[in-house]
């Protein structure tokens, strides 16, 4: 069964609202709105749901206790999926068939644990799963797939820390794709990963960017073990 904060990622990733730009319209914390997000927090105190509720565009009894209808009375018709776009921006058609519950996605997507390992972001990804969390439609069949919690803010505000990534080890990432490049480690060295918009490679290395502060980051090729693509939201919802 779901609980407040399934529903409330699910909404925020309909439409289109990052952890961070919620905690902003609220005028709350980030840390709060992210322990939210992760289901740390039971019940916020004082106005917090219901704030994040009306800036979601959802009735706050859905929100809290899952009881339909989503959107309040007089919503216009299909509004959020104004918010479901493509990879071009067009909104999404509205399908034939409805889309099948959040309730039916299995709650097995292992989320790997995080721990810093050296300058500029780098990381370590415990095998070890630390929690689960439901698996979308675009990796139901991706027996392999994982998420990790961002560490820091050298990829925000596309990234900010805290934020859950989830990612496909087995899709091939294009110019402009948001990716996980792991170093192959040694017994002096433990294995390093990075969070990096994927640029272009070439024979010899694998080129990508950060976005705070802005660097270009080269990464020789026999030193990656691989490179795995962080799925964008249209991904996710096998679209």
């Amino acid at each position: 069964m779901e609980d407040w904060a399934d529903r409330l990622n699910m909404v925020a990733g309909m439409r289109g609202i990052s952890i961070a730009e919620l905690a902003r319209r609220t005028g709350a914390s980030y840390e709060r709105v992210i322990k939210c997000a992760q289901g740390k927090v039971a019940q916020p105190r004082g106005t917090l749901m219901a704030d994040m509720a009306r800036e979601l565009g959802v009735r706050l009894a859905w929100l809290r206790y899952g009881e339909d209808p989503m959107e309040p009375e007089g919503a216009p018709e299909d509004s959020t999926l104004r918010y479901l776009k493509s990879s071009s921006g067009a909104a999404m058609r509205k399908p034939d068939t409805p889309a099948p519950s959040i309730d039916s996605w299995p709650k097995d997507l292992p989320v790997s644990g995080t721990n810093p390992a050296g300058e500029n972001g780098a990381m370590s990804v415990t095998e070890a799963p630390v929690e689960f969390v439901r698996r979308p439609p675009g990796l139901q069949s991706v027996p392999d797939a994982y998420g990790f919690y961002v560490l820091d803010d050298t990829m925000a505000p596309r990234f900010p820390s805290g934020e859950l990534c989830l990612v496909h080890p087995h899709r091939p990432p294009r110019p402009g794709d948001d990716v996980v490049i792991r170093l192959a480690g040694t017994e002096d060295k433990p294995q390093k990963s990075y969070l990096r918009r994927f640029l272009r490679q070439t024979a010899d290395e694998i080129i990508c960017t950060q976005f705070d502060p802005p660097r270009e980051m080269s990464f020789p090729r026999d030193q990656v073990s691989s490179v795995h693509k962080v799925m964008p939201l249209h991904e996710l919802l096998g679209f």
